[in-house]
């Protein structure tokens, strides 16, 4: 052999996939801070138990090791029928094969060419919304995660379904733990529609404290073009509790005011005609999967919705109120302070 066919046998080794224990210690192997777009990267071939230039290849749209794992598979399933090999490359033979298995193999090969693209594309999505982030830690997500992830992710089609989980596994890279098991498991079962109609709905939440939620409002269709039929709809996606009975508490009292900031933009001050009572309000709150799905539509309330909000739990508490005024924070100050505008936007 030639020198210059051994540097090629040797390049050509060291472009080749290496198997690799799928348990590995990536946070000691990369150390204490890695790029975000190489712990993309690192978490596909964690899931697939392949890693080299192949995933490399990921960044030019020509990634496949994923492929060769689900073509190694279906080999596996099929070794008892013939292989034909040409430049390195292997098939089955389907020339001995009646038509019914020849349309067998034909879907599976279709299935595994399909669920590769789809792979490949949400995977340069995430490492398009990551290429300028700074350095991250090493805290990768469990197996059980990545193997959720990309199993169910391989079988996502749509444009706008597809650019959900790349938010997810971009945002996963930044903090291993930002998304539940259980938010993979709900958002697999999301159509389209339904993810354009929970966003719809985002645009209409109110947070307090650590409580998101739509508030349940008499006409909900008059508040917040969303009906009680999609409402119920959205529950039944996993993604909020759409119960009659749920309602918010919080105690208030007429010697001081407490403060309850929402959407971290406004401030409601409260005193009560008794010494102590509780202010109530009823909502449909989120689930984890709901929260966890609704912080990537980056939604805001508008104001309009806060003022209608604000003059809502008035009402609702009318016979306990006995003055009540909203204000837009303008400064988080230290100690837990705030300065807010003193015209209220919504006051009794």
């Amino acid at each position: 052999m030639s020198d210059l066919q051994e540097k090629e046998q040797d390049y050509s080794e060291s472009l080749s996939p290496v198997k690799v224990n799928v348990d590995i210690d990536l946070a000691k192997a990369v150390g204490a801070l890695i790029s975000p777009v190489n712990k993309i990267i690192d978490m596909f071939g964690n899931a697939c138990g392949i890693i080299g230039d192949p995933l490399r290849k990921i960044l030019t749209g020509k990634a496949d090791a994923y492929v060769m794992n689900e073509n190694a598979k279906i080999m596996e399933s099929h070794k008892c029928l013939p292989i034909d090999y040409h430049n390195d490359n292997f098939s089955i033979s389907t020339k001995t094969l009646d038509s019914f298995h020849q349309r067998m193999l034909q879907r599976e090969w279709c299935q595994a060419e399909q669920r590769e693209m789809n792979i490949e594309k949400i995977i340069k999505k995430a490492i398009e919304k990551v290429k300028n982030e700074p350095k991250v830690d090493t805290q990768y997500p469990d197996q059980d995660w990545l193997l959720r992830f990309f199993t169910s992710a391989q079988d996502i089609s749509t444009e706008e379904m597809q650019n959900i989980w790349a938010d997810i596994l971009a945002g996963t890279a930044k903090n291993s733990k930002a998304y539940s098991l259980r938010t993979l498991t709900t958002l697999h079962s999301m159509s389209k529609y339904d993810a354009e109609l929970f966003k719809r709905v985002c645009s209409h939440l109110i947070t307090v404290l650590n409580y998101v939620f739509l508030p349940r409002y008499d006409n909900s269709v008059k508040e917040t073009s969303v009906s009680y039929q999609e409402i119920l709809h959205l529950s039944e996606c996993g993604l909020l509790n759409q119960s009659p009975m749920l309602t918010l508490k919080f105690s208030i009292s007429n010697i001081e005011s407490p403060s309850f900031i929402f959407n971290e933009k406004y401030v409601l001050l409260v005193t009560s005609k008794k010494e102590k009572d509780d202010l109530q309000i009823p909502q449909y709150p989120l689930t984890i999967p709901g929260r966890e799905i609704a912080s990537l539509f980056k939604q805001q309330t508008a104001l309009e919705d806060i003022k209608t909000f604000a003059t809502f739990i008035m009402k609702e508490n009318k016979n306990v109120i006995e003055q009540y005024s909203m204000h837009k924070i303008l400064e988080y100050l230290d100690n837990n302070q705030i300065s807010y505008d003193l015209t209220p936007l919504v006051s009794v």
